[in-house]
């Protein structure tokens, strides 16, 4: 089961773990828009153009960060890995932390969008690891 959990994590599938239970951690909320393939990424945006999602819900917010990553990418595979090891695996590890960060959608999608798009910009300016290196 462990195994399974572990797997699932690192592929971006941790929300299906926990299924429908009441009580979803924000780190599980980012971990798909983190972990997973670009190619189901770009999927994924795709198959929500013109789907609604409440306001201040987390399949809003994920959706959101989501269309950013792979319209800031225009869908390259190896920039998305990129920006989602330098921008995304750092915040869900911040909520993954020792003391967990409880966040709002809306506070995860504030920073997340200006991160990759300044470390998208700083790595087109051959800044390694965007433009705070």
């Amino acid at each position: 089961m462990f195994a399974d959990e572990c797997a699932a994590f690192l592929a971006g599938n941790v929300l299906e773990v926990y299924g429908t239970a009441p009580i979803v951690p924000e780190w599980a909320q980012i971990n798909w828009i983190a972990h997973a393939d670009p190619a189901e990424l770009a999927d994924g945006v795709r198959r929500a153009a013109g789907s609604r999602r409440p306001r201040g819900s987390w399949p809003r917010a994920v959706l959101a960060v989501a269309r950013e990553l792979v319209g800031t990418c225009r869908g390259d595979p190896g920039a998305i890995r990129l920006l989602q090891r330098e921008c995304l695996v750092p915040m869900e590890l911040v909520l993954l932390g020792e003391t967990p960060v409880r966040l709002l959608p809306d506070q995860f999608v504030a920073p997340a969008v200006p991160r990759i798009r300044a470390h998208a910009l700083g790595s087109a300016m051959g800044l390694e690891g965007g433009p705070e290196a």
